[in-house]
């Protein structure tokens, strides 16, 4: 193994930065044609009601819905021809009833659709069309509603000068707990946040652990098996995010044991799931929930950073980047460390700035960032629950909610300083080289 030092680094993002924009000069404009992501089904169809009942198409006679939603489109409702249906953790809505190759789209052309296709009709999921015909949404569980908004194109990002001193963020223990343990428009604030980042051009990760359980409240929440609006929102806030420049990693697969809460507890150590069967099974069953969900992942978190060095040496055979320090290397002040494993290299990236806590506020941590010399590897993760409290949620009758995100909240002062320091956010695969 060996240390990469920091000015090749930066010689690496500086080539890696101009070669883009002379790719991008002279790169044709892209056809603006939708491609689909689909799956096929053939089903019974007689007994289903298109009065927002919503139905999984798992083949054969479908008799009983899993749910009933209504949906409202700039506060009218929105009258469907067809049923809803329901397929990993997305509702999709029939094409005749929201016909999206029609009208003008605001999303990305390389973006895929996700599309079902059944008994030969055409079903695009729910975020999709808000995505591409530029609908803001907001959801009610109480109610079972979720209110489709038309809102204007989004302005165009911030025109930045990139810098040759990187600096990463990243969200961590992101998870679907339970709709009883969320603050009040919780997925709502999460969506402001990503489109804030978004404008601003700041790449991110989102550190993300697929199952949460809770023995003490009796809580199992897989997304991949359980149902509910608020699984399902979750999900499209996910999509959001990740279509918004987020990176996604897998943090564990529950960040517990036994009868530990998930986030607060241990999942790999020398004590804990410490065979090599048990390391691999928890690794491989939270990958199979990332492809459940079709979303690529691109690294992966042990949680509190607490595995053995086997159970590190064994998360090199699934990942080329393991966004922690490698095994005994302090945690804080830590440069990337490339290990040349059998088959490919991986990279450890650290988080040397640490993140925000009652024993390290945020007054510290800017103080860390004004201090901070060139060579200074600039990273740091960031919970939700110490951002999304500036972010205020208004509501009217007459249109869709809209949001106050103070300037001075976390987010917002650690970014500020970062750049007054010059350091540009970038991608975790820009840090890489080839090897």
């Amino acid at each position: 193994m060996y240390r990469i030092p920091v000015i090749k680094i930066i010689a690496v993002f500086c080539l890696t930065l101009f070669f883009q924009l002379v790719l991008t000069s002279v790169e044709p404009q892209v056809s603006r044609q939708i491609s689909l992501a689909q799956v096929s089904f053939s089903v019974n169809m007689t007994s289903c009601l298109s009065d927002g009942s919503v139905y999984e198409p798992d083949g054969g006679q479908i008799s009983k819905p899993i749910d009933k939603i209504k949906l409202y489109l700039n506060n009218s409702p929105f009258y469907l021809n067809k049923p809803i249906f329901f397929w990993h953790g997305r509702y999709y809505i029939a094409e005749l009833d929201c016909p999206i190759f029609e009208l003008p789209v605001q999303a990305e052309a390389s973006d895929p659709v996700k599309a079902l296709i059944i008994n030969n009709l055409t079903y695009f999921s729910l975020f999709d069309i808000c995505e591409r015909l530029g609908y803001v949404t907001d959801w009610n569980y109480d109610t079972k509603t979720i209110s489709l908004f038309s809102s204007p194109p989004k302005s165009e990002k911030y025109d930045k000068v990139s810098s040759f001193m990187p600096a990463l963020l990243r969200f961590e223990d992101v998870a679907a707990s339970d709709v009883k343990l969320i603050p009040p428009d919780c997925l709502l604030k999460h969506r402001i946040v990503y489109d804030y980042l978004y404008q601003a051009d700041i790449p991110f990760a989102i550190s993300w652990v697929p199952r949460y359980i809770n023995p003490a409240l009796n809580i199992d929440n897989d997304l991949a098996h359980d149902y509910s609006m608020y699984n399902s929102e979750f999900i499209f806030t996910m999509d959001y995010a990740l279509i918004r420049g987020g990176q996604l990693g897998l943090h564990g697969y529950t960040h517990q044991y036994g009868m530990e809460k998930s986030l607060e507890g241990t999942e790999f150590s020398s004590t804990v799931n410490n065979t090599e069967y048990d390391t691999r099974s928890r690794i491989e069953l939270a990958i199979a929930r990332a492809n459940y969900l079709d979303w690529e992942y691109c690294f992966f978190e042990f949680p509190h950073y607490s595995a053995s060095l086997e159970q590190y040496h064994i998360a090199e055979d699934y990942f080329s980047i393991i966004y922690q320090n490698y095994y005994e290397e302090p945690k804080y002040n830590a440069n990337i460390l490339v290990v040349k494993s059998e088959s490919h290299p991986v990279f450890y990236i650290p988080t040397s700035l640490g993140y925000i806590s009652s024993d390290y506020p945020l007054e510290k941590m800017l103080n860390s960032i004004n201090n901070l010399n060139r060579f200074f590897f600039a990273s740091l993760f960031l919970h939700m629950n110490y951002e999304l409290p500036f972010v205020n949620i208004q509501r009217s009758n007459l249109g869709p909610p809209t949001a106050d995100y103070y300037k001075n909240s976390p987010l917002h002062e650690i970014i500020s300083a970062l750049e007054e320091k010059g350091r540009s956010f970038v991608t975790l695969e820009s840090l890489k080289e080839p090897i």
